[in-house]
């Protein structure tokens, strides 16, 4: 399931904004994905803040959702990255 919820990430084509993995925590399995089986990866970022090293990047840490089509929650796991930080807008 791991592989799977990796290979759905990578498809939301983030390109070069993600720099590093810094590890995952709190893995968990919650029930068995089975062949045939639809699955939708959810995730939501839970917090960030500026690098202290590299002020271009910050670090973010998001959780992911590996779930089943009728919304039966497969897997959970939490993601520590590190990101490239957008240049802030300009008031106009």
């Amino acid at each position: 399931m791991l592989a799977v919820k990796q290979r759905l990430l990578h498809e939301f084509n983030l390109g070069p904004t993600v720099i590093a993995s810094f590890g995952s925590d709190e893995t968990r399995y919650h029930a068995p994905a089975r062949p045939g089986d639809v699955v939708r990866l959810h995730f939501s970022w839970r917090s960030k803040r500026p690098s202290k090293s590299r002020p271009s990047c910050g670090i973010a840490q998001h959780l992911g959702e590996l779930r089943r089509s009728d919304g039966v929650l497969l897997l959970s796991i939490l993601d520590t990255i590190l990101i490239r930080r957008r240049e802030p807008e300009e008031a106009t």
